[in-house]
């Protein structure tokens, strides 16, 4: 299973890592490699990038949801985001964007409003999230979107979703996920998947009884922390703006590129008939072909947005379509070759050195360098 899952964040990290090798932008990671965290958390390890390992933490419940499979194209966005440091550190000063730690700071509620500045530091404590989210989009297309409809849906507790949490005593850098919502439905209408994205929205606000008006965010009022609701719609507009410049903005930091125009990374007509076909193809219960295993997990995802009743069908069927890194897997219509391919000696050792540390290091509590992502723990906030 974990070798699907290295098929699947390699497939994700290639149009990345070939862009950055093509524009001359440093990047340290070479290779992806997945693992268990037995504390149910997903994430990626950056204190490995020196290394060229980029390790993904899966929780052991990750594999009996195909909604959760998308989060691995977050995840290595957000690898991509840690290992370019040109990246990270450009974009934000491009964007006039304070550091993640500065944005993250307990604000003080103040003149009865959001100050710009304020609303400023909320985009600077996002901004890596929305950045990943936009990558995520445009790697998956709908079905990314759909994912996150599943798992952050809270019909239950409608006002979870407008809400901004608190993370180690400051403000959660994991924006409320409405917003998050907002921002990939806005994201598919600009690739032109604009059915998709009335879809994604209008199912959302059903089940959210319409849109949140206020954002409840976290301040010190006072001597007391308190939960300040805030009209929506300046925070959203606020965001989406973001949204709309990573999308189309050619930055410096990107070697003047857009991220929309890197080279294999746009979702587009193609990736959008490919997921159609293998969609159709897994519920006719019929092999599917020659396919990237970001079509094979889009058109998954899709295929359990039209079933969802036949979920564990579905994930067999992706996992007999996937070749798993690792293993001497064939794809069911893939020549057969006389010996087997193997990764290059030094990939190999470091894996090898990786499969150690994990066995042999302290418990994941006591390590340092790791990146929550899109499901954090329990999987869900």
């Amino acid at each position: 299973m974990l070798g699907d899952a290295d098929k699947l964040a390699q497939a994700c990290y290639t149009p990345l890592m070939e862009f950055s090798r093509a524009r001359r932008i440093q990047l340290t990671s070479l290779d992806v490699v997945s693992h268990y965290n037995v504390n149910g958390q997903l994430g990626t390890m950056v204190g490995f990038i020196p290394t060229g390992l980029a390790p993904l933490e899966l929780p052991p419940q990750f594999f009996e949801r195909v909604v959760w499979w998308p989060a691995i194209a977050h995840e290595i966005a957000h690898d991509w985001f840690a290992a370019a440091a040109s990246i990270s550190e450009g974009l934000r000063d491009e964007l006039d964007l304070v550091s993640e730690q500065q944005g993250c700071q307990m604000m003080v509620w103040r003149e009865n409003k959001l100050s710009e500045e304020q609303l400023d530091q909320l985009l600077s404590a996002w901004f890596e999230e929305l950045f990943c989210d936009v990558v995520g989009t445009l790697m998956l297309g709908p079905a990314y979107a759909w994912s996150m409809v599943a798992l952050f849906a809270r019909p239950d507790a409608v006002e979870h979703v407008s809400t901004v949490a608190v993370k180690a005593g400051g403000i959660d850098p994991h924006p409320p996920r409405h917003l998050r919502v907002l921002v990939t439905a806005h994201i598919l209408d600009l690739v032109g998947a604009h059915h998709q994205s009335h879809e994604v929205l209008k199912h959302w606000r059903q089940r959210h009884r319409g849109s949140p008006q206020t954002i409840a965010v976290p301040m010190s009022v006072g001597r007391q922390l308190s939960w300040v609701k805030l009209a929506a719609g300046p925070i959203v507009e606020a965001v989406i703006e973001l949204a709309d410049m990573l999308f189309s903005e050619p930055f410096e930091a990107l070697a003047g590129t857009e991220l929309a125009r890197i080279p294999g990374l746009e979702y587009g007509p193609h990736g959008s008939g490919e997921t159609t076909r293998i969609a159709d193809e897994i519920l006719a219960q019929r092999p599917v072909h020659h396919a990237n295993p970001r079509w094979i997990i889009a058109g998954a995802v899709m295929a359990y947005h039209r079933q969802p009743h036949r979920e564990q069908e579905i994930m067999q069927r992706v996992r007999a379509a996937i070749t798993a890194v690792g293993t001497f897997e064939q794809a069911p219509d893939a020549y057969q070759s006389e010996r087997p391919t193997t990764t290059g000696p030094r990939l190999t050792q470091l894996r090898e050195a990786f499969l150690l540390h994990t066995i042999l290091a302290p418990p994941p509590a006591l390590r340092r360098g790791r990146r929550a992502g899109l499901l954090d723990s329990p999987l869900l906030r």
